[in-house]
């Protein structure tokens, strides 16, 4: 009895061992990710910050393997070996592979994607210029109120109005310069956003853009400066990530007058609900996800953000657009959550939900261009009418 109570306790221990070892390993390689992104960062600003973040990175990633390897390593050999003299060995090592999938599912990835979002890759500006696209306009700077120097490039309004464009995951001013042209054409001054810690921008980025509140509304602050917009006429146009970026925004700054967001899909724990619908495999993800979102919570800076359906919410009765392409199911799904939740919290809301027949992610102009610009110049034009 004594030789299988302690049998036992070792067992339960082992898997503890190896679990912890497990989860350390993860982090690790998620730090190690982090560090290799800024080893790469290629930027303007002081490299001996970049240097001192790749130093720390490099060590916490090699002093967590080393420690997660000797944790998971031993004991997960004597599991194996004790699974193998069960009456039903191979039945007893099938359960040892679920329960390791279901750490590394829920437990390690998780980790290792909120370790590697703490020190994302940085965007680069690329392509052609807004100039030579034939914006009339200049490169200008600001600052967030947490003192980060933004970097932009801002075409003056033709008609009093203003829209600030917010690229998507690592993304710079290059990736919204076509929808600038577009809207450009029709008068409105244009503000194309490097986001921190991309592009010409300063500070450092978060992979699931919780920051993202502070430099919009600093280049909401800046548009409404300028001389050439006129009674507060500013909305936002936003690409995935900075769609959601944009979204946020607007539920807490009252001087947005419209937004356009762009593939949508979730930046927090309030979020996961159209993926928890979605069978087995959207549960999962979604337990992966709050997994994530959790480990960030703790390891970040940055406030949580609060759930896109509350943003929107919080905006009416200001108008919302929200575009999502045909072909991103989860995409859809998010738009008509966001949609439905927003309109039993806000009956005021003004939501329209815009789905590409066939389309990808944030491609709605260039597979569709000319009802992206009836849509997105009617919203505007309805939504900053003098």
């Amino acid at each position: 009895m004594v030789r299988r109570s302690w049998r036992a306790t070792r067992t339960a221990l082992g898997c503890v061992a190896a679990g912890a070892g497990v989860l350390l390993v993860s982090g690790g390689l998620g730090t190690a990710v982090a560090a290799w992104n800024v080893a790469t960062w290629q930027a303007p600003g002081p490299q001996e910050v970049a240097g001192r973040l790749l130093t720390r990175g490099v060590a916490t990633a090699l002093a967590a393997l080393a420690v997660g390897l000797l944790l998971a390593v031993p004991p997960l050999r004597a599991l194996w070996r004790e699974a193998g003299r069960r009456t039903r060995p191979w039945t007893a090592r099938g359960g040892l592979v679920v329960a390791a999938a279901v750490v590394l599912l829920l437990g390690a990835a998780p980790v290792a994607g909120a370790a590697a979002s703490l020190w994302p890759p940085r965007g680069l500006v690329t392509g052609p210029s807004p100039a030579a696209r034939g914006l009339a306009g200049a490169e200008v700077t600001f600052t967030t109120s947490d003192g980060v120097r933004l970097a932009a490039w801002y075409a003056p309004s033709a008609n009093g109005a203003a829209v600030v464009l917010v690229p998507g995951s690592f993304g710079t001013r290059s990736g919204v310069l076509d929808r600038a042209v577009v809207l450009a054409r029709h008068g409105y001054g244009v503000l194309l956003l490097d986001p921190r810690g991309n592009g010409a921008s300063g500070g450092r980025a978060m992979g699931y853009g919780w920051f993202l509140e502070r430099d919009v509304a600093a280049a909401v602050g800046f548009v409404l400066g300028r001389p050439d917009v006129r009674d507060g006429r500013v909305g936002l146009l936003g690409v995935s990530l900075g769609g959601e970026g944009a979204l946020g925004t607007a539920g807490t700054d009252p001087r947005v007058r419209a937004v356009v967001a762009e593939g949508v899909t979730n930046r927090g724990p309030g979020d996961l609900g159209p993926l928890r619908t979605d069978g087995v495999r959207g549960r999962v993800v979604a337990a992966g996800y709050a997994v994530m979102f959790a480990v960030l919570d703790r390891l970040s800076d940055a406030p949580r953000p609060p759930s896109l359906a509350a943003s929107v919410a919080a905006t009416a009765p200001r108008p919302v657009l929200l575009v999502a392409g045909g072909t991103q199911r989860w995409e859809v799904r998010a738009a008509d959550d966001v949609r439905r939740r927003a309109l039993a919290a806000a009956p005021d809301a003004r939501v329209e939900v815009w789905v590409v027949p066939d389309g990808a992610h944030a491609a709605a102009l260039a597979e569709q261009p000319r009802e992206w610009e009836r849509r997105v110049v009617a919203l505007l034009d309805t939504a900053l009418a003098p």
